[in-house]
């Protein structure tokens, strides 16, 4: 699980874009690329759209870290972000969000052990 980790006001939240995240997002602002254009706290909308989509992946992070077993966390209110939310807070908030929506769409890939691997194919990489 990668989470896109947040302090704002004292507190720590993980941002993690799971599928119910993204479906819930979806739903509110439309699918793909448009929740990008949504949360862009430039506009009173946008500021509003930023704080409702922190508020959801923080509260998938919440809920998946409890699930793996951690202290119980804090959850913030969609309300109480857009209160004391400032222009530079604005900003870290949108990265933090894109950053999650990255992570969410990573792909981990696990080396396999027991791989069979060609001796003589990487011997011929080294040397060119």
């Amino acid at each position: 699980m990668k989470v896109s980790k947040l302090e704002f006001m004292g507190e720590t939240y993980h941002l993690f874009y799971n599928s119910e995240a993204m479906l819930t997002l979806d739903e509110k602002f439309g699918k793909g690329a448009k929740i990008a254009l949504a949360i862009n706290p430039s506009t009173k909308e946008g500021k509003q759209a930023l704080c409702d989509a922190v508020s959801i992946m923080a509260e998938q992070g919440e809920l998946a870290r409890r699930f793996l077993g951690y202290d119980k966390g804090n959850l913030p209110d969609a309300e109480k972000l857009n209160l004391f939310l400032t222009p530079k807070s604005a900003i870290a908030l949108f990265d933090a969000s894109v950053r999650a929506i990255q992570l969410g769409f990573g792909q981990e890939i696990k080396e396999d052990e027991n791989k069979e691997v060609d001796l003589v194919l990487q011997e011929l990489e080294k040397k060119t």
